[in-house]
């Protein structure tokens, strides 16, 4: 906790640089909150963005801490959802490496890469968009809660494990970024389907946790959808070709020599891109499926 609240300091202590999210969605969802409580439902405010309940950006409407924290100033509704979000990403890590069977030592030397890597302090410090932010904290919490539900099938209920990891879910999926999401959901996906055995009861967790947080999220995922149907079919989108070997290289080198400008780049550390590589050699030969499963979801998020 200690860790995770060091890495959150300078943020804390200097505030959001983000204008575009913050603006025209968070503070729209504390307008929202407060007009609640005061017994009013602005349907629509056309001051606020682009409106209210429907304003441009990501909103918080769904999340627990900013809905609470949210009625008193949204400076205090970010610190407690950062400081919230920070615990929760370094004590459910942390769990995911005992459950991994990685010794006391080590899984500080790991939290510490994790906490401290390249991603972390691109989403909090270079993007600084809460949606990502969300979504990259929660990812260890969601795959701890998979794992638990495949590798300890027999250990609890099965509506306990379904439910929970489909709540879980539920509330990822409400608030975190769509394009983002889509990348984490992916490679959560290939780990799920590796790590698990062949079973009924697995699959009908995972299945029935899967259709619980669909009906959850129901309304967030219309909404994107909706969204993304608004585009005319003729409008120039910039797109990314993709980096080379080389560019992945020089990202392990990074801290060393200059931080990229564009915080779309790749990004494995040395420690961590070295551990993964001998993992993935070594995949087929692995009886663990947990560790297979690691280094083929791995594979796929380079790929």
């Amino acid at each position: 906790l200690v860790m995770g609240l060091v890495s959150l300091a300078p943020l804390l202590a200097y505030a959001p640089t983000d204008a575009e999210e913050l603006g025209l969605g968070m503070f729209s969802s504390q307008i929202f909150y407060r007009a609640l409580f005061d017994g009013r439902w602005p349907f629509w405010l056309n001051d606020l963005g682009f409106g209210t309940p429907m304003p441009i950006g990501h909103r918080l409407d769904f999340h627990p801490v900013f809905a609470v924290a949210s009625l008193g100033s949204l400076w205090a509704a970010l610190s407690a959802l950062w400081i919230v979000h920070v615990a929760v990403m370094a004590v459910y890590f942390l769990r995911l490496l005992v459950a991994s069977g990685i010794r006391p030592p080590l899984r500080i030397i790991v939290l510490a890469c994790y906490v401290f890597s390249m991603p972390s302090a691109c989403y909090f410090y270079q993007t600084d968009w809460i949606s990502v932010i969300v979504g990259w904290t929660l990812f260890p919490v969601i795959v701890f809660y998979v794992h638990r539900a495949v590798r300890d099938a027999s250990g609890e209920a099965f509506w306990v494990a379904a439910g929970r990891l489909g709540l879980l879910l539920g509330i990822w999926i409400l608030n975190a970024h769509p394009a983002y999401l889509a990348t984490l959901a992916t490679v959560l996906a290939v780990y799920a389907l590796v790590l698990a055995p062949v079973g009924a009861r697995v699959y009908s967790c995972l299945l029935t946790a899967l259709m619980l947080a669909t009906s959850i999220a129901a309304q967030r995922i219309w909404f994107t959808l909706s969204e993304l149907r608004e585009f005319p079919v003729g409008l120039q989108r910039l797109m990314y070709g993709g980096y080379t070997l080389a560019q992945h290289a020089r990202t392990a080198v990074v801290a060393l020599t200059d931080f990229p400008s564009d915080p779309r780049g790749p990004f494995v550390g040395i420690v961590i891109g070295i551990a993964a590589l001998s993992v993935v050699l070594n995949a087929a030969r692995e009886n663990d499926r947990h560790v297979r499963a690691s280094a083929i979801a791995f594979a796929v998020a380079a790929a």
